[in-house]
């Protein structure tokens, strides 16, 4: 069977989704009785048809062959959702009986076989589960119960086949698979899922001929079926109407999409022209700008009158100008909340040197010192613009200080953040709206370049508490428990997305060898500083020794370098033209002059991708965007977005060592380098699976603990409460002591969760001098509640669809065949248009040519002989001549010195293999057996003797 029915069909995922339904359905049918469910799967995601239970039920069975059993447990219980029925609850069973769920599956065996019309599938299930329990006499009934049901039916017939080979009756197993298998007159033939089992117990048993027979009844079968199949679809035009519905489609500007919603009018926004004037002298005055930029204006007029406002800029659309402005010209403390430690920092240098004494970054840079002496700089009121990460809403000591200090704007940059839809998900974002509200409701203003109209309801929801209106209404609240308060109104204020100067452009290559091709083809050909990214580390250095290797200046640039600072510093000043970099090069970045951009293969969703390419052309002048991918890139990415997928299995191991820390304190304090030490797992995905358990109700997160705390009685007699715990704690006036945190909470004076605040009470009235030593998390294990279990599935199994519908969409970007600037558009709710002057699919001419790469024989021949000459000098193994002549970082020393190391570089590892085989098939290089039992390449006589031809 070829790998894919859908290529020898000659059709997509896209076209199926445009076929009449009962075509469709057949299709797709055939698909998945022949197991290729991977291709069923890809129709049935392009299809898109919410509340369809046939679909439902399809998309449960490809995920189940898929091995993705999980999501077909919770697809199928949407499914009964939507519309309930025996039979479906059925495949419930099978489904939680295959994902190891034995007593659910024996339960929905067991209710549905108490129903009268229980359809005759039902005792096999019960049968199935019974055999796979133990049970024999109950599975034995079972099945003789569907058999008198409908005596024509084969699978009770396996049933007991498997039954009696497990009772150790190979005479009456072989009796009932002869009898499953033997088609007789007026029977219908046997099922393809059926013949395969019979297929392996005939195999298992050594009975060649029944073996024979199933096996050629299968060929035929799958022949029959793929030539009917082909015939419906050529017949009657249907193949070709699809394809005019798909083209109609595809030249619409919504491609598919959901409806859009409009682009807020910019217009409508009041701003009157004595803020205008304001604001723009300002600008000029401060920051020396001579103009605001589109929507700037509306934002900063916004967000001065109290407004809360979601804002939407592309990436160089000034947002760091829309709060930064109203910091200087307002009164009181402006909070911004950000997620990177570079950026607030770049931030706060490139600021006016009227403000930058007024601006602090804080982040985990500063010492304990420090950090005690700027929180009470922010709390005497020193400071107008404070950048903190969101992990310090956590932290009581800073949220007092943000108090004292009168907060009169929260920004969240990166608003993105918050949504579990957005490309950037950060479950610290969580607890921002908690925060606002412990803080008093100051106005928020929140920002990003990324956000498509599903993101901007799921910020609205989260920080907003406007979870009726749109959003994703299965996620559980954020603050379960807690009744939602609506803030004032909230005010959208989004830009176009479209930047004339950027030129659109995606370039298939069909391997990763000639992926690499036309990226030196590229880079030699544009002018100008570029970035080129790539997936990997090792793809950045290996591809940036490539173009130093071609005469290019470029640099590599990645998190694990130690000079990287100087990489960067190196490309932003212009000694280095090209940096080859992952996506840890660019946020706060801000070269105006970046005249292209190479994505070295798909990122991994559009949001990614738009804010990538938009650090390009930021001065205005015409620069190149260009995705090169290949068909192994879908798989890539599907590959990394199921790793970085929490699994059930963390979630019980975080879960397991929470409760392994806290060790009989409930709450308690626990550090998160512990639990993900203890968990195998990375700082990041501990704070995930943190809010997943918090989500589901089995755990509550408070604000972190200090480990030490250092206290200073400065009065006596002044409060009963604090002359209690002066003395539960031992406080001797004027008299400094650390003490432990959970000590503190023995006293009983406060629970855990209240103590830190209640110390910070007491020094503001100026009972005592507190200060705190180390952080970390505060844990409560909860009992869990009713569907804990349920709850926790649907959440992992909606992270790993939304990470599957990212690669599905940037795949669709790379492939679309209409105006590329109208696709991000549509994606991200900018300006729809149909097309534009700015990318290949609107416009031919870019300004750099784009050539067939097949290599002539020449070129192939001078290839081969190089490998020739490598093996002239010394015999290799297969696979270290290949990371010879390929540069490879692994290669020895005595790899090194040969004078073919890295004479193939431009070439993949797969390539290089084929030229290797080629000799080989020729009698120019033959094969030695060492004497440890390795495998070496060396040349033959006619190798020598083409050789010296040559």
């Amino acid at each position: 069977m070829a790998e894919s029915l859908l290529a020898q069909l000659d059709v997509d995922g896209r076209l199926v989704a445009e076929l009449p339904a009962k075509v469709r359905n057949q299709l797709l049918s055939f698909l998945l009785r022949w197991e290729q469910y991977q291709d069923a799967l890809d129709c049935l995601l392009a299809i898109n048809r919410p509340g369809l239970v046939t679909l439902l039920d399809m998309q449960a069975k490809a995920l189940d062959g898929l091995g993705r059993t999980a999501e077909a447990v919770a697809i199928m219980q949407t499914r009964l959702e939507e519309k309930y029925s025996l039979s479906a609850q059925v495949n419930l069973g099978y489904y939680l009986l295959h994902v190891g769920n034995h007593q659910a599956a024996l339960a929905t065996a067991q209710e549905i076989t108490r129903h009268s019309d229980a359809p005759a599938g039902a005792w096999s299930l019960l049968g199935e589960v019974s055999l796979l329990g133990g049970d024999l006499e109950t599975a034995e009934a079972a099945y003789l119960r569907h058999l008198r049901m409908t005596p024509g039916s084969r699978q009770p017939l396996v049933g007991l086949m498997r039954l009696y080979e497990q009772r150790g009756d190979p005479v009456t197993a072989a009796a009932y698979a002869v009898r499953a298998y033997t088609v007789e007159e007026g029977q219908y033939d046997v099922q393809v899922y059926l013949l395969r089992q019979l297929r392996d117990y005939f195999a298992r048993t050594g009975d060649p001929n029944h073996l024979t027979a199933v096996t050629e009844q299968l060929a035929t079968r799958f022949q029959a079926e793929l030539t009917e199949i082909k015939a419906l679809l050529a017949g009657e035009g249907i193949r070709e109407r699809a394809k005019g519905r798909l083209e109609r489609r595809e030249a619409s500007p919504a491609e598919g999409q959901p409806p859009m919603a409009h682009l807020p009018d910019l217009n409508a926004v009041p701003v009157s022209d004595q803020e205008r004037a304001e604001l723009e002298q300002a600008a000029s005055t401060f920051f020396g700008f001579t103009s605001l930029l589109e929507a700037q204006p509306q934002i900063m007029a916004c967000a001065r009158r109290g407004e809360n406002v979601l804002a939407i800029l592309r990436t160089g659309g000034g947002k760091s100008l829309c709060y930064q402005l109203p910091a200087v010209l307002d009164e009181g403390l402006t909070l911004v909340i950000s997620p990177l430690i570079a950026l607030m920092k770049d931030q706060v240098d490139n600021l006016p040197p009227t403000l930058r004494p007024r601006a602090l970054a804080l982040n985990s840079t500063l010492d304990n010192t420090e950090l005690q002496q700027a929180l009470v700089d922010i709390g005497r009121g020193r400071y107008r613009l404070v950048y903190a990460a969101p992990e310090r809403l956590r932290q009581p000591p800073f949220l007092h200080a943000v108090r004292r200090a009168g907060l009169s704007r929260l920004v969240i940059d990166e608003a993105h953040c918050v949504s579990i839809w957005g490309h950037d998900f950060r479950p610290d974002y969580l607890t921002i709206a908690q925060v606002c509200r412990d803080l008093g409701r100051p106005p928020i203003l929140a920002m990003t370049a990324t956000a498509p109209p599903r993101v901007r309801e799921d910020i609205e929801r989260r920080l907003f508490g406007r979870g009726e209106a749109g959003g994703d209404h299965s996620l559980p609240d954020p603050s379960p428990g807690r009744e939602r308060e609506h803030s004032s109104p909230l005010r959208v204020i989004a830009a176009d997305t479209y930047r004339a100067n950027l030129h659109l452009s995606a370039i298939k290559a069909r391997d990763e060898d000639e992926k690499l091709r036309h990226l030196l083809h590229l880079c030699q050909q544009l002018e100008g500083s570029g970035i080129i990214y790539a997936r990997t580390r090792q793809n950045c250095e290996e591809i940036a020794d490539l173009l130093r290797r071609q005469g290019l200046d470029a640099t590599h640039y990645h998190a694990g370098m130690e000079n990287r600072a100087q990489a960067q510093d190196n490309f932003m000043s212009g000694r280095t033209r090209l940096i080859v970099a992952t996506i840890a090069f660019g946020m706060g970045v801000d070269k105006p002059d970046i005249r292209f951009i190479i994505h070295y293969g798909l990122p991994a969703s559009v949001e990614a991708y738009y804010q990538e390419a938009g650090r390009a052309g930021r001065d205005g002048q015409p620069a190149y965007c260009i995705l090169l991918h290949s068909a192994s890139d879908k798989a890539t990415l599907n590959r990394h977005a199921n790793q970085d997928v929490v699994t059930i299995e963390f979630l019980r191991a975080v879960y397991a060592a929470v409760r392994r820390r806290l060790n009989g304190r409930n709450p308690g304090p626990v550090a998160l380098d512990d639990l993900a030490r203890d968990a195998q797992g990375d700082d990041t995905a501990v704070r995930v699976a943190l809010s997943a358990l918090e989500q589901a109700g089995l755990v509550a997160r408070h604000h972190d603990a200090p480990r030490t705390v250092t206290l200073r009685r400065l009065s006596e007699g002044r409060e009963t409460a604090f002359d209690h715990f002066a003395e539960a704690a031992h406080l001797r006036l004027r008299q400094s002591v650390t003490r432990n945190f959970t000590d503190l909470v023995e006293t009983g004076l406060a629970p855990a969760e209240r103590l830190e605040e209640l110390l910070l009470t007491w020094q503001a009235a100026g009972y005592l001098e507190y200060q705190a030593n180390g952080r970390d998390g505060l844990l409560t294990l909860l009992p869990a509640p009713a569907g804990a279990a349920t709850r926790i599935e649907s959440l992992l199994n909606q992270y790993k669809t939304i990470q599957q519908q990212r690669v599905a969409e940037i795949v669709a970007y790379a492939r679309t065949r209409r105006c590329r600037h109208g696709f991000l558009a549509n994606y991200l709710g900018g300006a729809s248009r149909a097309t534009c002057e700015a990318c290949d699919n609107c416009q031919g001419d870019f300004g750099f040519s784009i050539l067939d790469f097949g290599l002539d024989e020449s070129q192939v021949e001078e290839q081969r002989r190089l490998i020739l000459t490598a093996l002239k000098e010394m015999s290799w193994g297969r696979q270290r001549l290949i990371h010879i002549l390929r540069g490879d970082s692994r290669v020895d020393e005595r790899g090194r010195r040969s004078a073919a190391y890295g004479q193939l570089k431009f070439r993949s590892e797969s390539a290089v293999g084929k030229l290797i085989g080629e000799l080989l098939a020729a009698g120019l290089v033959q094969e030695k057996k060492l004497g440890h039992g390795g495998i070496a390449l060396e040349l033959t006589a006619d190798g020598r003797l083409s050789l010296q031809q040559t």
